[in-house]
């Protein structure tokens, strides 16, 4: 499998491609959290899915820890705003607090709607929804 890099938080993340997991070490890396606890953590909890997966880098072949994007938003947010760098606290809080809200209006009122996606978008998939109902 093959390695792609990407920007998250101005650092580069690896992203394995085919399977649409990412590097848990470069994630930890880019907000200032031990990987080691983070590891200790994940792999434990098999609803995280984890795999160290294979892929081919400039030094051969070498395995790396990887979570499913899938399941990336819940591992963020299990992390303390307290141990990530000062620089991304801030940030982690506000995503949490949104991913309460998210849980919140899912569980309590059946639907969870992200503001920051058009109107446009929104109103094709209440139809396609809607249609879904119908038929």
């Amino acid at each position: 499998m093959n390695l792609v890099a990407v920007e998250f938080n101005n650092n580069q993340i690896g992203v394995i491609e085919e399977t649409q997991s990412r590097v848990v070490k470069d994630i930890c890396e880019a907000i200032g959290i031990g990987y080691i606890s983070q590891y200790e953590k994940i792999v434990v909890d098999e609803s995280y899915e984890s795999k160290l997966i294979k892929v081919q880098t400039k030094g051969g072949l070498q395995e790396v820890f990887t979570i499913p994007l899938s399941k990336l938003n819940g591992w963020l947010f299990s992390i303390n705003p307290n141990k990530v760098k000062p620089e991304v606290k801030q940030k982690l809080i506000e995503y949490k607090k949104e991913c309460f809200n998210v849980l919140n209006n899912y569980f309590n009122n059946g639907i969870a709607i992200n503001h920051r996606v058009s109107e446009t978008i929104i109103h094709q998939e209440l139809s396609k929804l809607n249609q879904e109902i119908k038929d």
